[in-house]
C-alpha cells in the first residue's frame, strides 16, 4: 500500500484570496469585488471571471511547480499557453473544452521540464500509487468535494491536486476549495472515491531540480 506525503506543499486557489473563496462559490459574490484579483496578470474584469471557474488544473499546476523552486508564471501567461497548446479550447458557444490532459502533459514538458501520464479509466488505488517524492497525482472529482456530504450529483469535471496518501486516506490540494477541504485536505480513502471520476494524470519533478 502506498504512502507518502508531500510536506509543506504551497497551495494555489483557483481564486485570487483563498480566503474568499467561499463568498464566490457559496454566496455567489462576484469574484472582482476581491481587489487582488489583478495580481494574476488578467488584462480586465471579464477575462477573470471567464477564466478562475475553469482553471483548477493549472492551480494544481502551480502548486507543483512552486513546491519543486520552478519559477511560476503569471496566471494570465499560463491561461495563454494552455490554450496555444491545445489543453484548453474555447468553442464558437463560449464554452471551454478542457483541461485536456495529453496536449497539457506535452506543454508543461516543453516548457518545465515537468514529465507526465495520462491515467484513463484507472482505479484510485492505481493513480495514488503515483504518489512519491518525485511525482503528484491530479485525480478528475466532482466539484461537490468541496462540501463532501452525501453523494455527488456530477462525477468529474473538476481537479485536485493529491500531496499525500496512506491506507487510509488521501490528502488534496482543492483549488476551488473552501476550509476545512481547501488545503491538505483530507478524506477517507471510500469517501474520497465516491467524488472521484476515475481518471488524471502524474506530473513528475523536472531533472533539473531534483
Amino acid at each position: 500500500m502506498t504512502r507518502f506525503r508531500h510536506d509543506g506543499v504551497p497551495y494555489f486557489s483557483q481564486w485570487s484570496d483563498p480566503t474568499f473563496v467561499n463568498r464566490i462559490v457559496v454566496d455567489g459574490a462576484d469574484p472582482c469585488e476581491d481587489a487582488t484579483w489583478t495580481t494574476h496578470g488578467f488584462p480586465d474584469q471579464a477575462s477573470y471571471r471567464f477564466w478562475a471557474p475553469r482553471v483548477c488544473g493549472l492551480a494544481c499546476l502551480e502548486s507543483a511547480l512552486a513546491h519543486w523552486d520552478v519559477a511560476v508564471p503569471t496566471r494570465w501567461e499560463l491561461v495563454g499557453a494552455a490554450l496555444a497548446h491545445g489543453a484548453y479550447e474555447v468553442r464558437g458557444d463560449g464554452s471551454v473544452r478542457g483541461l485536456t490532459y495529453a496536449p497539457f502533459l506535452r506543454w508543461t514538458e516543453r516548457r518545465f521540464g515537468v514529465t507526465g501520464r495520462v491515467h484513463a479509466d484507472t482505479t484510485l488505488d492505481e493513480l495514488v500509487a503515483a504518489v512519491s517524492p518525485d511525482q503528484f497525482a491530479v485525480a478528475s472529482v466532482s466539484p461537490e468535494i468541496r462540501d463532501p456530504v452525501g453523494s455527488p450529483q456530477l462525477i468529474g469535471g473538476h481537479l485536485v491536486l493529491v500531496v499525500g496518501v496512506d491506507e487510509h486516506q488521501v490528502e488534496f490540494h482543492n483549488p476551488s476549495g473552501v476550509p476545512p477541504y481547501q488545503a491538505n485536505a483530507r478524506l477517507p480513502r471510500d469517501r474520497f472515491e465516491r467524488y472521484f471520476a476515475h481518471r488524471g494524470f502524474t506530473m513528475r519533478r523536472p531533472p533539473d531540480h531534483e
